[in-house]
């Protein structure tokens, strides 16, 4: 019994973990497609300190237009943490061909997968 415990909790660590390298991974490649296929159901972005809460369709198009107007050179990943059993945090620097910006993700972790509950983007000074 305490085999198939320690086998499942491998399974669902393993899967959380590849799910949320995805989600890593989908910045770098500018791909707000994938990044909003791992959308919570309700979902809060911030950039430069002005806040939506949009559907995924609309989040989407900010995403998209962050993207657009700030063309990626790199995108490292900084500091993974957690927060209690349920939330994930993950901190990144994204870097553009003009400007730098600080990159918050929180993602709730769940048995299906980590899910983006918000995403803070702030340009460093």
């Amino acid at each position: 019994m305490l085999f198939i415990q320690v086998v499942l909790l491998t399974f669902f660590t393993s899967n959380q973990n590849d799910n949320l390298q995805r989600i890593i991974e989908s910045f770098n490649l500018m791909n707000s497609n994938e990044i909003i296929s791992h959308f919570n159901e309700s979902i809060q972005i911030s950039i430069d300190g002005k806040t939506y809460s949009e559907n995924s369709y609309k989040s989407s198009i900010l995403l998209d237009d962050f993207f657009n107007n700030n063309d990626i050179d790199s995108f490292n990943m900084i500091h993974r943490g957690k927060s209690g059993t349920s939330l994930t945090y993950v901190i990144g620097e994204y870097l553009s061909d003009k400007k730098i910006y600080k990159i918050l993700i929180f993602v709730d972790t769940k048995k299906n997968g980590n899910k983006i509950r918000e995403i803070k983007i702030d340009q460093k000074e």
